[in-house]
């Protein structure tokens, strides 16, 4: 169902492993090389800044195609037009995609990415025009807007490989969930949301071990787990809590002292829990994304700490930070300080100090036996010539 070669496909995640097998130090460049000239792999932009500045180019080719195509909507002046017309700028987009990748080998160059981009914007504007002109409701206007989301990135996520497609299709699909929740104004909102994560992460853990059977699908179903996680925390987090049982909930039949004083306790230590167990569980597996999961979550929970709580004054909490960061700092150092390999303190052993070279020198002579030049003077004496200048007197 992908839009790429798959023979060029493979060729690529062959030439990234080469890669990362050459950064890492078990092939030389010479061997990469060699591989690099064997596999006809797609045309990828590893560079992020290169790419960012390739996708700023192709939007502005896709903004000045859009300013040409809105002229024909603003002459019609109506709803309808402006949806038209939105739907046939992504169609151009989608269709110069393809182009992209059927002539040039594009994956994630950056052009590309802007293409899809624009083409999705066009596509659910246009969606909402539609519905608008159409007469729907409003509340079901904005939920068929973000189902439009979700089903056209999904779509797109599938037959691009775009991780960013699959993280607006999670987070779409997620709104559309929620939406009613809030619409409804269940106080169990978060609940829900907790059990969703949990369905979702479980169903692409499944789907991961037992339904992909190549690598092209490994990046989006792990970003889709690692959203879950996030999902999962964020549902049970305080400010979650706190927010949805205080907006929903009417104070005269709600015991909020009970809340304050038994649950509150429990959804504190879950605020801090999880993110220690995510930061553990990323040290056990050795998984990088985890671990960046666990510390961005533990320190949202003490930023909840800080804004909900008066646990300790601005003052404390600068004056602990700093000498937290102290701590880590004189840590580090001490990690640093006796390494042999990477980042490290010692001199380095292959620079070009003259020490070392007067030392190879010396080394040298006491292996071979040679011996310091002598310089003898000659018993002959030259010169003279008078006061004009040197030469040969008539003395000599």
């Amino acid at each position: 169902m992908f839009a790429y070669s798959k023979t060029r496909l493979e060729q690529t995640f062959l030439l990234e492993e080469a890669r990362n097998l050459k950064e890492g130090g078990f092939i030389n460049s010479d061997q990469f090389i060699l591989i690099d000239g064997q596999l006809a792999g797609l045309k990828t932009q590893n560079s992020l800044l290169i790419r960012l500045g390739l996708f700023l180019v192709g939007l502005i080719l896709c903004a000045s195609i859009c300013g040409f195509l809105s002229l024909f909507a603003i002459s019609m002046n109506s709803a309808s037009s402006f949806g038209f017309v939105a739907f046939v700028f992504a169609g151009v987009c989608f269709a110069a995609l393809e182009w992209m990748i059927r002539a040039k080998n594009y994956y994630g160059y950056g052009l590309d990415d802007a293409f899809l981009f624009s083409g999705q914007l066009a596509f659910v504007t246009g969606l909402f025009f539609v519905f608008d002109a159409i007469g729907v409701r409003e509340i079901w206007l904005i939920w068929y807007s973000i189902l439009g989301i979700a089903v056209l990135t999904t779509f797109c996520a599938i037959r691009y490989l775009n991780i960013l497609s699959a993280l607006a299709a999670c987070i779409s699909l997620t709104l559309s969930v929620g939406y009613w929740l809030v619409e409804a104004k269940w106080v169990i909102a978060p609940l829900v949301m907790m059990l969703f994560a949990v369905l979702l992460l479980f169903g692409f853990i499944y789907i991961k071990k037992h339904r992909i059977k190549t690598l092209y699908y490994f990046k989006l179903v792990q970003t889709v787990i690692y959203y879950s996680y996030i999902l999962f925390y964020l549902s049970g987090n305080i400010w979650a809590i706190n927010y949805f049982s205080y907006y929903f909930s009417n104070s005269d039949s709600i015991d909020f002292g009970l809340l304050d004083n038994v649950l509150s306790y429990c959804y504190w230590l879950f605020t801090f829990i999880v993110p220690l167990i995510y930061i553990y569980r990323s040290i056990k597996v050795r998984d990088k994304g985890w671990l960046w999961i666990g510390i961005a979550t533990l320190f949202y929970s003490f930023y909840n700490l800080i804004g909900l709580t008066n646990f300790l004054s601005t003052a404390w909490w600068l004056t602990l930070s700093g000498a937290l960061l102290f701590g880590c700092t004189l840590w580090i150092i001490a990690k640093l300080k006796h390494r042999q390999t990477g980042l490290t303190f010692e001199v380095d052993q292959l620079n070009d100090d003259p020490t070392f070279i007067n030392a190879e020198a010396l080394i040298v002579t006491a292996h071979l036996g040679l011996k310091p030049e002598v310089n003898q003077e000659s018993s002959s004496n030259f010169g003279g010539g008078g006061f004009s200048g040197g030469g040969a007197g008539g003395s000599f």
